[in-house]
């Protein structure tokens, strides 16, 4: 029997373009689920906490500074939200990727530097087995573990000489600690002198789901590139 060579030709173009097309399926397929997977919600620790200010001798009680929400990723990387006299400001913190952002929701721009743990100047936590940054006159001792929740907070005490000369200061900082991070997650604070206290403490904590976006700079945000 005698074929015609165009047969085998169209036959072999018709099985190229089917291989192009499975091709060009797989590799949508493979896209959608990277994509897919870089959506899937993430299983977030979200702490909601106050930050008071308190002068004796002349406060009653206590005066609430902010209130706000700190979101911590698995991890580590973390997002805190404080509402201060109605005006609500967000940073972007990555300990293991020295990352620090601050967004400006009404300017849509967000400035991207080194990291920064906000706490009293001269005062760092670190994570257990680590010994503390100490500067002059000024000692430490380890607080041990308490629960809130879901976290597991480390504590460190440090004592130090009042910058006025008025006695001493007196500070407790209570870190969540992450695998891989190189400092933990600044959760509570309480820094006590004569002439005033300030605190920062824990008033509910829960564990939800949350997009990965939560984390990064929104794509319609400018991005300005700081100090790095």
């Amino acid at each position: 029997m005698r074929v015609k060579y165009g047969t085998f030709r169209q036959a072999g173009l018709s099985n190229l373009k089917m291989k192009t097309v499975a091709i060009s399926m797989l590799l949508a397929f493979v896209a959608a689920a990277a994509l897919n997977a870089a959506q899937a919600p993430l299983i977030v620790i979200k702490a909601d906490f106050v930050e008071t200010d308190f002068i004796p001798g002349q406060d009653a009680a206590p005066t609430v500074l902010n209130e706000g929400t700190i979101y911590i990723a698995p991890s580590g990387r973390h997002r805190i939200e404080r509402t201060a006299r109605g005006v609500r400001t967000v940073e972007i913190i990555d300990a293991q990727h020295d990352e620090h952002i601050i967004l400006d929701l009404d300017k849509k721009s967000a400035r991207k530097g080194s990291m920064r743990i906000p706490m009293i100047p001269n005062v760092k936590i670190t994570p257990s087995g680590q010994a503390p940054i100490l500067f002059a006159n000024q000692s430490s001792r380890d607080l041990g573990r308490k629960q809130f929740g879901p976290l597991t907070l480390h504590g460190l005490a440090v004592v130090g000489p009042h910058p006025g000369g008025a006695g001493s200061v007196s500070s407790e900082l209570w870190g969540f600690e992450v695998p891989g991070q190189p400092v933990p997650v600044l959760i509570e604070r309480r820094i006590a002198a004569p002439d005033e206290v300030q605190d920062q403490h824990l008033v509910n904590v829960e564990t939800i789901q949350a997009p990965p976006s939560l984390f990064e700079i929104p794509a319609d945000f400018t991005e300005v590139t700081v100090g790095r």
